[in-house]
């Protein structure tokens, strides 16, 4: 149901579902599908975020739009798949926007006025 409406998807060959990584299985285990493999081998992966301003201009967010990747710890511990992955993706002036707090227009502005010394 999507608000008042009841929606019925009638299809011969296929449907595209896309819910989202979380939500797409439990759609279809609610539209009474079976099968298996639904909801199973997701692999989640987490990530923190470390930033900083300095005193110079870093600038980060000027050449190629690269991530740079270390790919060191990506077998883990136990040597099964289960380790990390280590990217630095650049820091475009609309990612740095998405990821700075709103605390209030003043002190967003005064943060993004602060992006040429952010890394």
């Amino acid at each position: 149901h999507v608000g008042e409406y009841k929606i019925q998807i009638k299809a011969k060959r296929c449907v595209i579902v896309s819910a989202g990584a979380l939500n797409t299985p439990r759609l279809l285990h609610r539209s009474w599908l079976r099968n298996e493999h639904i909801g199973r081998h997701l692999r989640l992966h987490p990530t923190i975020v470390a930033a900083g301003f300095y005193d110079k201009p870093i600038d980060c967010y000027l050449g190629a739009p690269l991530t740079t990747v270390c790919n060191e710890f990506q077998y883990g511990p136990k040597e099964n798949g289960y380790g990390a992955k280590i990217e630095c993706p650049s820091c475009h002036t609309g990612l740095a926007a998405v990821g700075t707090p709103y605390l209030d227009p003043k002190h967003f502005k005064e943060t993004m006025l602060k992006i040429r010394h952010g890394a």
